[in-house]
């Protein structure tokens, strides 16, 4: 999709590559979305006034154009297009599928941050009129510095994905990512998979309760005040709280779901020291909703 619409002049792409879960290699099987960011030239999306055009504009555009890639699959019932929060989805109707997710990213301008080996960029948030600034090279080369030879970090945030799955925990990927990310990089969880899983739950347990949680793998801001939940400040833009979309009730089911979870842990380790493997084993299994 990156190189159809690359190939479009009036769309004004430069650029597009992966991002999200399949990019970053912290994604769970069966894999079924695949995010590319396409990056737009600004000022091909600019109204007449000069500004750049609301998100809810750019998506509704981007949405139009996707259509007629796909329209002969739309009419045969094979692709549905729909837009959503930051991206236009297409998504394949036979099983097996990779679904898309299409992240329109306003980059350049003649930002002074807009550096190529870091790519900062702004994507759309349909709803609120935001642009929020972001950069998928700075959450890669994040993990890739904290991820590592003995510090499993990938490993530990794909089960926590499969945990959330299994659970039906409403937290989106990159809200467990960045957790587990700044906790290990505040060195409050240690260098295991079982480590980094239960210092996230044990952070998710609180939820409710819990101040922002700070990033130090750069400068942070906390400009968020009378926020319903705890801030998770992203490692790529610092000012970005990507527990945003939390509200209390949310924030209450995710720490219930947490606690039960490493109350589960903490009987399957008693099993264990009593040499009862088998229950053990089956107590690990139903803590991460596993059959």
């Amino acid at each position: 999709m990156g190189a159809v619409l690359s190939n479009d002049p009036q769309m004004g792409v430069f650029d597009f590559e992966l991002s999200g879960s399949l990019a970053k290699d912290t994604g769970i099987a069966p894999l079924s979305d695949a995010d590319t960011i396409i990056y737009l030239s600004p000022e091909k999306w600019r109204g007449s006034t000069g500004k750049v055009y609301a998100p809810s504009t750019v998506l509704r555009l981007m949405e139009e154009r996707i259509e007629q890639t796909y329209r002969v699959h739309i009419r045969n019932g094979s692709v549905k297009i729909r837009r959503q929060t930051h991206s236009v989805g297409i998504r394949h109707t036979g099983n097996n599928s990779i679904n898309i997710d299409v992240v329109p990213a306003l980059c350049g301008d003649n930002d002074d941050d807009s550096h190529d080996d870091e790519r900062i960029c702004w994507i759309p948030q349909r709803g609120s009129g935001a642009w929020i600034k972001t950069s998928v090279r700075r959450q890669l080369a994040a993990l890739n510095r904290l991820d590592g030879p003995g510090i499993p970090l990938r490993r530990a945030i794909r089960v926590l994905k499969i945990w959330r799955n299994n659970h039906g925990v409403e937290l989106h990927s990159y809200g467990i990512e960045t957790i587990a990310m700044i906790l290990l990089a505040q060195g409050k969880a240690r260098r295991s998979v079982l480590d980094i899983v239960c210092a996230t739950l044990e952070w998710l347990s609180n939820i409710p309760d819990q101040k922002a949680i700070w990033c130090i793998l750069f400068e942070h801001e906390d400009r968020e005040p009378g926020r319903y939940a705890a801030c998770a400040f992203d490692p790529a833009i610092p000012k970005n709280n990507v527990l945003s979309s939390l509200r209390t009730p949310e924030c209450k089911k995710i720490a219930t779901q947490a606690r039960r979870t490493l109350q589960a842990l903490a009987s399957s380790s008693d099993l264990f020291d009593d040499g009862n493997i088998e229950s053990g084993r089956r107590l690990v299994y139903d803590a991460f909703g596993c059959d």
